[in-house]
């Protein structure tokens, strides 16, 4: 006895619905990360990420230098020790582009991105972690000394 199969229309359609959809997120996730590189100011680039009230962290440490010359490189290093991490953003108030750096992680502990930065002004760098769907911050000032060369 040979039993056959008979194609279901709507199987089709499920499926392009569930590959639709996943497609759409992709493209969406992607689309608002850009318009969040693309933000003028730190406030609109949290926004864009639909960053709402992020608590203290004190689980997420912030290296950077305290004093840095002005326009020249240094680096910046996020370490999230917070249970469940699966995001970290960094983030300058003063400057050009406000989101430096978003890296999406597997939920786990001691997730860490790093980036380099150039400064002009003294600013606060943030960093703000995802964790169980709820955001958590960490922030630090960084001087900028201007140097001036004498004249001879």
């Amino acid at each position: 006895m040979m039993i056959q199969l008979k194609p279901r229309p709507w199987s089709f359609l499920v499926l392009w619905a569930l590959v639709s959809s996943a497609s759409a997120q992709i493209s969406n996730s992607a689309e608002t990360l850009e318009r969040a590189r693309a933000a003028k100011t730190l406030t609109e680039a949290i926004a864009v990420l639909g960053i709402a009230n992020p608590e203290p962290g004190p689980r997420i440490l912030l290296e950077a230098p305290d004093i840095v010359v002005a326009k020249r490189s240094f680096p910046i290093k996020v370490i999230s020790r917070t249970p469940g991490t699966d995001w970290i953003a960094m983030f300058v108030e003063h400057g050009p582009k406000p989101l430096l750096e978003l890296k999406e992680y597997s939920p786990g502990v001691d997730h860490q991105l790093t980036a380099v930065l150039q400064l002009e002004q003294t600013t606060r760098i943030r960093a703000i972690v995802r964790s169980g769907g709820r955001y958590y911050q960490a922030t630090r000032e960084v001087k900028v000394a201007k140097v001036e060369t004498a004249a001879r």
